[in-house]
């Protein structure tokens, strides 16, 4: 009895099959060109029941990166309905593959293969079939050198990375060799300007490819860097030679300078620490202590609160300044536009510099300089320090006091030292100098308030104020030749990156 009814069964599925065969017409379906990453394409393909009796319909099921659409549950016989159908095109270049399957009563799942192809859209017929993600059959010898560079904290720079540099190193595989370096580093900075050199790019730019004897800058990275691959591994052409060192020497020095890192960076600071401006105000704060009567901890108290609060204010301005050339950096105009402008400013107050010295030679009074804070503002400064070295309060009173006055009389200063400091900041912010600008900023500021904790230190072994200021007077000149050597730098440095 039970074998009859199995027997009964497989003969009504038997005669199931042979009264509907709904089948996908055409069994496969591919958009008719590549497309681009991230993106999808659409079509139309039938659905045909061509069996002898009606068919009922499941629900769709998608396998990959296929989708599709029908409002047909029935199919009667040698009936068709539309089913629209979807791809969606993955992050990497390649091939993509997926199936729809409708379940069809009576017999197998009704199936349609569905295959693309991720490249560019106006590659049709550029891009083997057969060609798949890291699968690029590999040149015979070396691989094919790809170079890119971006500007590191660039958002666009971050989506040509993510979208089309890794992509296509991940789809030629072996076939390529991607170097990748970004222009917060030095040693990258330095190739670059020898490849621009080498390829004769003069237009300025977020992100560089070189490619054989091809380079593109921008925009072209992202429309023909696919394309140019492509093209350069079937017929491969010779890289221009790289100049020789010596007609780099500007991103040489940017080079050496990077090498010596926070070190270089302390000595600029020190440097700029011995700004007139700044050195006379930490002497007459020791003058006004040691006039006063105040002992040896009332004067550590006093000068290591106010370096203290020279290097916090000093190193807050900088972080600010460096945040907002940060988003400067992202409109090239504008951020070589700028560089320029503080070059020319770093020249003028170098040539300032150099004019009171040759006025020093000649014997002309210090309140005829020129690169000098003004005497309002100087007034206001020692008003300051005058209230934070009161008598009547005791050594911590006094060192919290001249902590607070320090800020305010940093800021005042900054009308004759931002002279230096704009354009180290602007420095820092160039491209080779971006990565470490934090640190190197630290290490500038450290560095600049290094003499003040000397002249701290001579005061409290002993040094009398009139001998701290006999020295100032003695070394301006000096002094004031070292800061021009060191804005004329500054602006041959910043005109050159």
């Amino acid at each position: 009895m039970r074998m009859a009814r199995a027997l009964i069964v497989a003969g009504c599925l038997w005669a199931g099959a042979a009264w509907a065969d709904v089948v996908f017409e055409p069994p496969t379906w591919s958009p008719d060109k590549p497309l681009l990453p991230a993106t999808g394409a659409s079509g139309q393909v039938k659905l045909v029941n061509r069996g002898a009796h009606s068919a009922q319909l499941g629900a769709l099921r998608y396998h990959g990166a296929a989708y599709a659409r029908t409002g047909a549950k029935e199919l009667g016989p040698g009936e068709a309905a539309k089913v629209n159908v979807w791809v969606n095109a993955s992050a990497a270049y390649g091939p993509i593959e997926g199936r729809i399957e409708v379940p069809v009563d009576g017999q197998p799942a009704a199936t349609l293969r569905v295959s693309a192809v991720v490249g560019h859209a106006s590659d049709v017929g550029l891009l083997p079939r057969e060609i798949g993600t890291g699968r690029y059959p590999a040149r015979a010898g070396r691989p094919l050198l790809v170079r890119f560079y971006y500007q590191s904290g660039c958002e666009h720079c971050a989506a040509v990375m993510r979208e089309v540099v890794e992509p296509l190193a991940r789809y030629f595989g072996a076939a390529t060799k991607f170097d990748i370096g970004t222009l917060g580093d030095m040693n990258a900075y330095v190739q670059l300007q020898q490849l621009k050199d080498a390829y004769r790019v003069t237009k300025p730019a977020l992100t560089y490819a070189f490619v054989g004897s091809h380079a593109l800058a921008d925009l072209t990275v992202n429309d023909d860097l696919y394309r140019l691959i492509l093209a350069e591994l079937e017929h491969p052409t010779p890289a221009p030679p790289l100049p020789p060192p010596g007609t780099v020497s500007a991103q040489q020095v940017h080079q050496q300078l990077a090498r010596l890192g926070p070190l270089a960076a302390m000595g600029l600071g020190a440097v700029d620490g011995l700004n007139p401006c700044a050195f006379a105000t930490i002497v007459f704060l020791i003058a006004l202590l040691t006039r006063l009567g105040h002992r040896r901890r009332t004067l550590a108290a006093a000068g290591l609160g106010y370096a203290a609060a020279v290097f916090v204010t000093y190193t807050l301005l900088g972080l600010g300044v460096l945040r907002a050339l940060a988003h400067v950096d992202q409109q090239l105009a504008a951020a070589r536009a700028l560089r320029l402008v503080v070059a020319l400013w770093a020249a003028f107050f170098g040539v300032l510099q150099v004019r009171d010295v040759l006025r020093l030679r000649a014997g002309a009074p210090t309140r005829d300089l020129t690169a000098q804070l003004p005497t309002r503002l100087k007034q206001y400064a020692h008003a300051l320090l005058r209230w934070s070295t009161s008598p009547r309060w005791g050594w911590l009173v006094v060192g919290l006091a001249t902590a607070a006055a320090g800020v305010a009389v940093t800021l005042i200063e900054m009308a004759c030292t931002s002279q230096v400091y704009v354009p180290v900041l602007m420095l820092l912010r160039s491209e080779g100098w971006q990565a470490r600008a934090g640190r190197l900023l630290l290490s500038y500021n450290l560095g600049f308030v290094l003499p003040l904790l000397a002249v701290t230190g001579l005061a409290i072994g002993g040094v009398g104020s009139a001998a701290l200021a006999g020295f100032a007077r003695r070394h301006l000149a000096g002094c004031k030749l070292a800061l021009a050597a060191m804005l004329i730098g500054l602006a041959v440095l910043l005109a050159s990156a």
